[in-house]
């Protein structure tokens, strides 16, 4: 509400600074008369006089003369004429230009309604004005609030042209004045009848109801159903693209929204006179439908008026409603709509670079390269971020979270984050850090937090921490949650393993271990990247776990899961040695679809799968052969190799007699290990060693052994921490063979998966890699004995060497010879 000391105070001003403007003005305005009319009737004439001639500056100087304070009585029917009238002509001829003689005149009608009455056209004049004007000052705010009580009384006099006007205003506004767009509605349908009423009007309502977002069955239906039936001689073509992108937007998924576009196919003719600014609208209107591709003629059309526009005159909402569209029927319609689609975002990125056109909104920015990040190669995507986007911290404050978030994956999609690394992508990381904790749990910022772990996967850590703190306190939908996770696991201090007693890492899991399955629900690349991340992070989180286990057995029993999809699951289970009933169901069900040739795996995936089941320690003959005959056709790596070398280990202490195609990739694979075999220091080995050497003593006939290759004793490219070899004895005479009487592995941090979630402690326990060598060693009848590092540390010197002297008197009491040195 405006204060009664800020209207004079403007009044005031205005009596001393306008009054001799406006009185020679008028003067000369009304040509026939010697001196000035005070009479609000005649007045109004000379101020329609000189608008239809346009002569602004009598405009201006009447406007100026209308809203000082009347010096008569009380106001009349015709003061409050002229007052609608001087408010709608001032904002016509001058736009927002004029904010302070916009509220004065605000003001003067808000005092004259107090006890005049106002008519259905002054309404919709003065509501268009304000709309018009824009801003929301306590003056505007007063008259409106003064309008609104008599709108739907007056609704029903009113002719198609003032429901529109009062609609668009409305909306313009953005009010939440929802029964008068309503009742416009229904007066137009009923009162006017939809297909009586101009294509302009109707098309003017639709748009009021779509940013209102009123939805009116009746009226909608009747106007999507009669608008190809007008003649496109009586509407404009800016009522066409009004119509299209209205109920787009407002009904998508109606059945006569859809018929209407469907049929729209049919009729090239509603192209005519089409400019760009209305194929936007168009496309816009199909992107929202999604169901139904636009005619390749309007991005010909769009094309045509594109290059027949004056340089730099294509506004910039069109520009980016044109991308925006483009890109996202290109994500519904493929390849049937991207190429016209990447030719027109390619033309308008071509036309903004050329102008240097500037005066993009941030939204407007995000949506830009979004859709050249889908559409455009890396160069073009680089070239327009570089111009667009901000480069200083000043430049970058009116960008949002989302507007970050978009721009940043758009960048990441195309691999330009370096590229600009050191002007864009490093600010806004900077605000994201800065701002994050000031973010409501909203599902925008939900999104856009998601979007940004996505954009910065492999970057350093440090990047999701402050993300993962945020959806730990506030929450995450399913594929925010996803993102993360995964986000966390691409880093690099992820690949090298030391993540996995990170607290914010922790806590963001801990967050999502009371019951996820309540709130998530997991698409089959959603289940695999879950899985992958957590064994790659090394964390076990057993409810997530088991969630992906029914999951997954749910689609492979139903609509389906995709190789690689399924294989990287398995993967992740496997790597974290997961064991539940759910887990057992999934790999029967995996094993008897395999075994049966009901599934079948990709060549590239089986070995994959292979191992897998090998780290599960699931042995069927059948199924290994399948997986492995399949791998042996497939372009193997030395990593893929690796797997599959530790698969012939784990097989053979099976027995398992490979055909001569599988038994020729175990040696490839044999040899391939040999000369990948590596030897790994580390300081838990090292004093593992020196204790053994210490509890050995002096007995020259056993020697202690760090790095033992196996590949002598059949197990190619298997080398053991720590070996200890007796020397053999034939007819009393010791020779130079050793016999191989000990093996230790010393389990260090790499070799375990910690456990995470309620209940979990903090337990750890051997990963699948891990477990498989240790049973497959055992099983081919080698004495393997483990000590942990958790175990280790919590032990001083003295307790170490007795822990392992313990070792040594236990396994190798049996040996004669060792009993007697000791």
């Amino acid at each position: 509400m405006a204060s009664t000391s800020s209207a004079s105070v403007r009044r005031c001003a205005l009596s001393q600074s306008a009054w001799p403007f406006a009185t020679a003005a008028t003067t000369v305005a009304t040509r026939s008369s010697s001196s000035t009319t005070s009479d609000p009737f005649q007045l109004r004439k000379v101020l329609l006089d000189a608008s239809r001639h346009k002569k602004k500056s009598d405009v201006l100087a009447i406007c100026q003369q209308v809203a000082l304070p009347p010096p008569g009585p009380s106001p009349t029917n015709h003061r409050l004429q002229l007052l609608a009238t001087s408010l709608h002509r001032l904002v016509k001829h001058f736009h927002s230009t004029q904010p302070d003689l916009v509220d004065a005149l605000c003001d003067e009608l808000s005092e004259a309604l107090q006890s005049t009455s106002i008519n259905i056209n002054e309404v919709a004049d003065t509501l268009w004005s304000i709309g018009m004007a824009g801003g929301a000052t306590p003056s505007r705010s007063r008259l409106l609030a003064t309008l609104r009580p008599p709108i739907t009384r007056l609704l029903d006099s009113a002719s198609s042209s003032q429901l529109s006007n009062v609609a668009c205003a409305i909306a313009k506004l953005d009010l939440d004045w929802h029964e008068e767009v309503r009742q416009v509605m229904l007066q137009c349908r009923t009162r006017l009848g939809v297909s009586s009423t101009a294509g302009g009007a109707v098309s003017n309502i639709c748009w009021a109801a779509a940013r209102t977002g009123v939805r009116d069955e009746a009226f909608l239906r009747e106007a999507a159903a009669t608008w190809l039936s007008r003649s496109v001689a009586t509407v404009p073509a800016s009522a066409t693209a009004m119509i299209f992108w209205s109920l787009g937007k407002l009904a998508p998924d109606a059945a006569y929204v859809t018929e209407l576009f469907s049929k729209a196919r049919e009729h090239p003719g509603l192209l005519a006179d089409f400019g760009i600014r209305e194929c936007a609208s168009v496309l816009s209107g199909y992107a929202y439908v999604a169901t139904e591709p636009p005619h390749d003629e309007v991005f010909k059309v769009a094309m045509a008026s594109l290059r027949a526009a004056p340089r730099g005159r294509v506004s910039t909402q069109t520009i980016a409603s044109c991308c925006w569209a483009s890109a996202t029927l290109t994500k519904q319609h493929g390849e049937l709509v991207k190429s016209s689609a990447a030719c027109l975002v390619r033309s308008l990125m071509g036309l903004v670079l050329e102008a240097r056109q500037g005066g993009f909104t941030p939204q407007e920015v995000s949506n830009i390269l979004w859709s050249a990040g889908l559409l455009l190669s890396r160069d073009e995507v680089i070239a327009s971020a570089e111009y667009l986007l901000p480069h200083t911290p000043e430049q970058i404050l009116g960008y949002t979270a989302q507007d970050l978030a978009v721009c940043l994956a758009a960048l990441a999609q195309t691999g330009g984050l370096e590229a600009l690394g050191n002007s864009f992508v490093n600010i806004a990381l900077q605000r994201v850090r800065e701002d994050i904790h000031d973010w409501p749990a909203d599902a925008t910022h939900i999104h856009a937090v998601g979007q940004l772990a996505w954009s910065i996967a492999g970057r350093p850590f440090r990047g999701v921490q402050p993300l993962l703190r945020w959806a730990a306190e506030r929450g995450a939908n399913t594929e925010a949650f996803v993102k993360l996770v995964w986000s966390a696991a691409s880093t690099p201090e992820a690949q090298q393993g030391s993540l996995w007693d990170s607290a914010d890492l922790l806590k963001f899991l801990d967050a999502f271990a009371k019951s996820p399955d309540t709130i998530f629900r997991f698409n089959q690349q959603e289940l695999a990247l879950v899985a992958w991340s957590l064994a790659t992070l090394r964390l076990s989180h057993r409810v997530l776990e088991q969630q992906c286990c029914r999951e997954a057995r749910e689609l492979l029993l139903g609509p389906g899961i995709s190789s690689a999809h399924l294989s990287m699951l398995l993967w992740g289970l496997a790597s974290n040695s997961h064991s539940s009933s759910d887990a057992n169901e999934l790999i029967q069900e995996v094993v008897a679809q395999v075994c049966s040739r009901q599934y079948r795996f990709a060549a590239a995936d089986s070995f994959h799968v292979a191992w897998s089941l090998a780290a599960l320690d699931v042995f069927d003959r059948r199924v290994l052969e399948l997986l492995l005959s399949a791998a042996a056709t497939a372009e193997l790596d030395s990593v893929a190799l690796q797997k599959i070398n530790q698969v012939s280990l784990w097989s053979s202490s099976y027995g398992f007699d490979p055909s001569p195609l599988v038994a020729g990739l175990f040696q490839r694979a044999a040899e391939s290990a040999r000369s990948e075999a590596t030897v790994v220091d580390s300081a838990f080995q090292d004093q593992v060693t020196e204790c053994m050497r210490r509890a050995m003593g002096s007995n020259d006939d056993y020697r202690v052994v760090p790095e033992l290759d196996l590949s002598h004793l059949g197990c190619p490219g298997v080398i053991v921490d720590l070996a200890v070899v007796r020397r053999e004895v034939t007819d009393g005479l010791p020779h130079h063979q050793h016999r191989l009487v000990l093996i230790i592995e010393a389990d260090g941090p790499s070799h375990y998966v910690r456990s995470v979630g309620k209940g979990s402690g903090t337990s750890h326990t051997l990963c699948g890699k891990a477990v498989m060598r240790r049973n497959s060693l055992r099983r081919l009848g080698y004495p393997v004995e483990e000590i942990s590092f958790t175990q280790w540390k919590r032990l001083d010197r003295n307790s170490r060497q007795a822990y392992i002297e313990s070792i040594v008197k236990a396994r190798l009491l049996p040996q004669e010879k060792f009993l007697q040195s000791m």
